[in-house]
């Protein structure tokens, strides 16, 4: 390979990681954007977070 097409090659690869970069911190950002509605994932679980709370509570009884 000349040293032409070596550096078209990485041109082109870098280009193409630049996009796959810009898409991927542009899903990060709008994913960081999102609001956790505490609300809901009680409501769908509410046993769940009831185990959670009781475990953490003799968790936290226990150190006394």
């Amino acid at each position: 390979m000349t040293a032409s097409r070596e550096v078209t090659a990485i041109q082109a690869r870098l280009s193409r990681d630049k996009l796959r970069f810009r898409t991927a911190l542009q899903s990060f950002s709008r994913a960081t954007r999102t609001t956790i509605d505490v609300r809901r994932l009680v409501r769908d679980r509410p046993l769940a977070w009831l185990a959670g709370a009781l475990v953490l509570g003799l968790g936290l009884g226990a150190r006394r």
